[in-house]
Order: C-alpha cells, then sequence, then structure tokens
C-alpha cells in the first residue's frame, strides 16, 4: 500500500493502473466512505482513491470551505484502513479546477490511471463547474 502526492502533470505511479478507482475529498470517514470503499475492493485491484489537497473550496469559495476533520496523511490512512490500496493525494491548483469533466476524467481516468472501472456515489460532481457526474 501506498501514499502518493501528485501535480495534476504528472503520471500515475505504475503500480496505481488498471484497477478500481474512486474520486473524492473524503475528509471524516463515514459509514458511505466505508461502503463505498467497499464496493472499490470488490472491483479490479488496485483499489486507488483519488483526493485533493487543499479542498478545492479553499480555493474557489474560502468564506464557504468546510473545516477540515483530517489532514491530508490521516485521510489516507484511514483510506487504506478502510481497503484502498493506494491514496493519490492530487495538488489542488486553479489549473486543475478549470478542467472541464470530460478534460479531467479523459486525463486522469483514461489515460494517467488507465482504470478498468470507477466507483461513485450518486451525487458525485466533478470537473468545472461541477458539470461532470457518473453518467459522463
Amino acid at each position: 500500500m501506498a501514499v502518493y502526492v501528485l501535480e495534476w502533470e504528472q503520471s500515475a505511479p505504475i503500480d496505481c493502473r488498471r484497477g478500481s478507482v474512486a474520486i473524492g475529498n473524503f475528509d471524516g470517514a463515514h459509514r458511505g466512505h466505508a461502503e463505498l470503499i467497499g464496493n472499490l475492493t470488490r472491483g479490479p485491484r488496485p483499489a486507488v482513491v483519488v483526493t485533493f489537497d487543499p479542498h478545492p473550496l479553499l480555493l474557489l469559495r474560502p468564506e464557504v470551505a468546510p473545516p477540515l476533520l483530517t489532514t491530508p496523511p490521516e485521510r489516507a490512512a484511514v483510506l487504506q484502513r478502510l481497503g484502498a490500496d493506494h491514496v493519490i493525494t492530487l495538488r489542488t491548483t486553479f489549473d486543475l479546477l478549470g478542467l472541464s469533466a470530460r478534460d479531467f476524467f479523459q486525463g486522469l481516468i483514461v489515460e494517467r490511471l488507465g482504470a478498468q472501472r470507477v466507483v461513485e456515489g450518486p451525487n458525485f460532481r466533478f470537473g468545472k463547474n461541477r458539470e461532470g457526474d457518473t453518467i459522463l
């Protein structure tokens, strides 16, 4: 099990490729997170969780950003205890947040991770202006 901190432009480590992926903030693990990670581990391995630091709202709308419950290392440890094989923390930048949902999905899920499966909750949104969802 490994934890990686990456910039958007960096390639994903080889041991994170061709498995199942979940993306989110995952701050303060709760029953929903545990269920999602459990579902993630039932798919192709490795089970990779991608999270962000800092929280995107700290850049986009700091006045409404939630107080964080865990640090990135604490979050990674919790996610690994729940069953994640690897945790990738993407450095949150305005360039990253400006990507369309399609560009984010293509760049991360398809090209860098070569994911065989993506596991998300029903309310998952991503990309600039939260334009992407589980249907994309």
